[in-house]
Order: structure tokens, then C-alpha cells, then sequence
């Protein structure tokens, strides 16, 4: 059975490192400004809630510039 992990924040949340999830579901649940500084994510599923919003900032050329993923699909 699959584990269900939860991230939770705000605007005046800051994120950095890594969130290690791979044989896990992530509910991302947030409000628009929440900062990541250059976070990777390695998670099975990750399904964001209401108007959550992710800005990753990393130095220019840095490895975590973009978050990148062998699949997406919308699921209503």
C-alpha cells in the first residue's frame, strides 16, 4: 500500500534541499509566493491543492533550474 506524504506552506514558508519520496504520493498544498531555494523533488505522485504554486530559484546554470518529469497528466 502506498504511503501518502504532505507539504504544507505559505507565503512567508522557504524551502531548500531535497524532498525524498519515491514510493510515495506528495499532496502539495500551498498559497501563491511559497519559495523554494533550488529544492529537488523525487516523489512517485505529486498532486497539488488548491492555489498552491511553486517558485524554484536556483543560481543560473545550477542542475535544479527546472523540474523535469518523465510523465504529466491532468487528472479532474
Amino acid at each position: 500500500s502506498l504511503t501518502t506524504s504532505k507539504i504544507n506552506g505559505n507565503s512567508t514558508s522557504n524551502y531548500s534541499g531535497a524532498f525524498y519520496f519515491p514510493a510515495a504520493n506528495v499532496e502539495y498544498t500551498g498559497t501563491a509566493g511559497l519559495a523554494f531555494d533550488c529544492v529537488k523533488l523525487v516523489v512517485r505522485r505529486i498532486t497539488f491543492i488548491g492555489n498552491s504554486k511553486i517558485n524554484n530559484v536556483c543560481p543560473p546554470g545550477y542542475y535544479g533550474d527546472e523540474f523535469t518529469g518523465s510523465r504529466v497528466r491532468l487528472v479532474a
